[in-house]
């Protein structure tokens, strides 16, 4: 059906559901306007 998927925000919902899809084999990209929350979950 879709292999992509962009996810607006990196907060308690959206994170754990990125999480969900990328464990599923879908390519998952993610923005926030906070430099925090990007940094904090930052894959090393």
């Amino acid at each position: 059906m879709f292999n992509r998927i962009s996810m607006i925000g990196h907060g308690d919902i959206d994170l754990p559901t990125a999480t969900l899809f990328a464990s599923r084999g879908k390519q998952v990209s993610g923005v926030d306007m906070s430099p925090q929350a990007v940094k904090r979950r930052q894959i090393p």
